[in-house]
Formats: structure tokens, C-alpha cells, sequence
């Protein structure tokens, strides 16, 4: 929100009409409203013609203020305003009120302004001085990755989970895309603002996170991930009868191997960090099963 301290304004006198501003009724004089003097006519801006312009969701809005006439048979007020001085798009008849508002303004974008008043006959005064005021630019949302964070290591065939944290202060985020490299991964247009993919391309990848507000800014995030295959590279048998198998993921994650007899019911054989990338696990119950199958996940 801000506030513009707008120069006085003041709004001419009904007795100042020109006479094609006056009110003609047929087969009578025309006839502008009397009594008030030029020390009487009443200024916009002295109660701050605060433009007090804030933007809510898409749209600014404004509030303004001014000192009433003091005249009797003042009836009311109507403010004009528009983008193109003297040229006025809309008019709001604020009745015998001396505060407005103006909703549903575009931002960063100037507006001028004029008062009129009008006394119980219905006539009214030509326009006062014209005053502008712009309304606020609008603000890029923001965006951060919450998962995965960068430079994390991660093993494929596998689903992976992305979240973000996305806001706009003078609006609402309209979406969030999610993209590996070029690639639209997913997309979210409320929060919690979350995807998942199945990813199975090994290597380093960016992941870009875009949140869009509802004035079409955007802002973007990026994280690196790092995707590595998980896989057996190599088994052998050892003498003692026991068998050995060679695991190659990303470094860092926890690998679980998995031994069967019948491919339904599975007992793991060992969980451990795989620090390096590769990593050797042993199954020392191997000589005890004519057959044996395994499978190695990944946390």
C-alpha cells in the first residue's frame, strides 16, 4: 500500500456552469445553482486525496477522501476517472459520501480523476482540476524448490517427488510448472504445490521450477539432480560358498538387497550406505537354497 499527496483540487462552484454546462429545462430560463460563493466551493486533497492504493489479488484498488461542501442543498458527489486525461471511462455517484473507492484498477497503471458535486435539483458542476495517480506495479511471485534439493543423488527406474513454496504479495500464483531440462514434468495450481515423475534418464539434470501469478509474472527455481542407474554390475561365487554381488547407485543412498526361493516370499539380506557408488554385498546363506533370486531398492 501507498499513499500520493495530491495538490488541493478544487471543484467548481455550480454558479460557475457555463451555460452549455447548465441544466435547460424547456420553456424556462436556464438556471444554475445559486449561493454558492467562491469561498464556499469545497477542495479534494486536503483530507490527503490519498490515491491510498493497495492491489488486491489482480486488481488495485484505491481509496480517496476529500472535504465536503458546506452548502445545504448539496446532494451529492460523482467522481469520473479514466486513462486518458479528460477522457473518463467510469463515474461513481458516491451520493452525499465524501470518502471512495475504486476497485478492480489494472496496475502500473496511471489514472486521472475529476469531482463533480450536484444539489438537490440535480444540477451539476463542471469538472474540478484533474488529478492523476498510478497505481502499483506488480510484484514477481516467488518460488523455491523444497524437494529435491539440489544436488541430490538419486536412483532410477524410480518415481520422483517434487515440492515448491510459491507466493505473490499483491496477488495469488496462478500455477507452478515443473520441467527436467526441457521436458514438462508436472504441474500444480493450488498449494501445496507438488509432482511426481517417473524418471529414467541417468546423468545430471536441471530441474526448474516456474510459478506463474495471476498477472502473467513469473519467477524460477533450479535445482541440480544427480540420476544414477541402480543396478547388479557383476555376481560371482566366493569358495566358501557364500555369493557376492557387486551394486552400482547413487552414492550416498541407502541399498537393500532382497534374497527368494520362490520369487514370493523376500528376506533382505543386508541394508548398507552406498558411499562411493558401488558397493559389494555378500548373501553367506547361498550354498543352503539349490536356487536363490535377488532384487536390490533403493530408499
Amino acid at each position: 500500500m501507498f499513499a500520493v499527496d495530491l495538490s488541493p483540487v478544487v471543484v467548481p462552484s455550480l454558479s460557475q456552469a457555463t451555460p452549455a454546462q447548465k441544466l435547460i429545462v424547456p420553456g424556462i430560463e436556464p438556471v444554475a445553482f445559486q449561493g454558492i460563493a467562491r469561498n464556499a466551493l469545497f477542495r479534494v486533497g486536503i483530507i490527503l486525496l490519498t490515491a491510498m492504493a493497495c492491489v488486491v489479488n489482480v486488481r488495485a484498488t484505491v481509496s480517496l477522501a476529500w472535504d465536503g461542501n458546506p452548502e445545504p442543498d448539496i446532494a451529492g458527489y460523482r467522481i469520473y476517472y479514466g486513462t486518458i486525461s479528460r477522457v473518463y471511462s467510469a463515474v461513481i455517484d458516491v451520493g452525499s459520501s465524501t470518502t471512495a473507492t475504486f476497485t478492480n484498477l489494472n496496475k502500473d497503471t496511471v489514472y486521472f480523476i475529476a469531482v463533480t458535486a450536484y444539489n438537490s435539483a440535480g444540477i451539476e458542476s463542471p469538472y474540478s482540476e484533474e488529478l492523476a495517480f498510478e497505481t502499483p506495479p506488480n510484484q514477481t511471485p516467488t518460488v523455491a524448490i523444497i524437494t529435491p534439493v539440489t544436488g541430490s543423488a538419486i536412483n532410477v527406474p524410480s518415481m520422483i517427488n517434487a515440492a515448491a513454496h510459491a507466493a505473490d504479495s499483491d496477488g495469488l500464483i496462478a500455477k507452478v510448472e515443473f520441467y527436467v531440462d526441457s521436458t514438462k514434468v508436472g504441474e500444480s495450481s493450488k498449494a501445496p504445490f507438488a509432482t511426481s515423475w517417473q524418471e529414467t534418464l541417468v546423468g545430471d539434470h536441471t530441474l526448474s521450477v516456474i510459478a506463474y501469478d495471476d498477472s502473467g509474472a513469473t519467477s524460477t527455481a533450479t535445482s541440480l539432480l544427480r540420476v544414477f542407474e541402480l543396478a547388479v554390475n557383476s555376481t560371482r561365487h566366493l569358495p566358501d560358498g557364500s555369493f557376492e554381488l557387486k551394486v552400482s547407485g547413487a552414492p550416498g543412498r541407502i541399498n537393500r538387497v532382497l534374497a527368494s526361493t520362490d520369487l514370493q516370499t523376500w528376506t533382505e539380506l543386508e541394508s548398507v550406505v552406498n558411499v562411493s557408488g558401488s558397493v559389494s554385498i555378500i548373501d553367506s546363506e547361498a550354498a543352503q537354497h539349490s536356487r536363490r533370486f535377488y532384487k536390490v531398492v533403493s530408499d
